[in-house]
């Protein structure tokens, strides 16, 4: 669909510190899944201000063709 974003799946395998009751504490990851898990937060940050753009901009009414021809121009 036009204008969806597609949401980008990550498999984190996390450990859990606890306590001696069980409950949890923190969280230990390796670092490669420490990169995936910003990557992944980069990605739909990027994604939520591209939709933010892409409708400020339709609000105002410049349209897709509009804004490539200004780029080209520039």
């Amino acid at each position: 669909m036009a204008g969806e974003v597609k949401k980008k799946m990550i498999d984190l395998k996390e450990k859990f510190v606890v306590d001696e009751k069980g409950s949890k504490l923190g969280v230990l990851m390796d670092t490669r899944e420490f990169e995936k898990l910003l990557n992944y937060i980069e990605y739909m940050e990027d994604s939520l201000e591209l939709k933010t753009a892409l409708k400020n901009e339709k609000e105002k009414g410049l349209t897709l063709a509009s804004y490539l021809k200004k780029l080209k121009r520039k």
